[in-house]
């Protein structure tokens, strides 16, 4: 549920979660469809290591600006 808008987007659980990957595994696959619509050009051709770091880096550097 979106609990505020602004200055930043925050949202709380629904639900109390179980613990498994089911909710995650969806968002996490969403993140990465958006990073490759935004940068995915710079990312082509990398070795699957690099790639993942450099996903969990933007991923790590959007989260520090919440």
């Amino acid at each position: 549920m979106v609990a505020e808008t602004r200055p930043v987007l925050r949202v709380n659980e629904m639900t109390l979660g179980g613990g498994g990957l089911g909710g995650s595994v969806y968002l996490n696959k969403r993140f990465e469809e958006v990073i490759q619509r935004k940068i995915g050009k710079q990312m082509e051709g990398l070795p699957k290591s690099e790639y993942l770091e450099a996903m969990n880096e933007v991923f790590n550097l959007l989260i520090g600006t919440l």
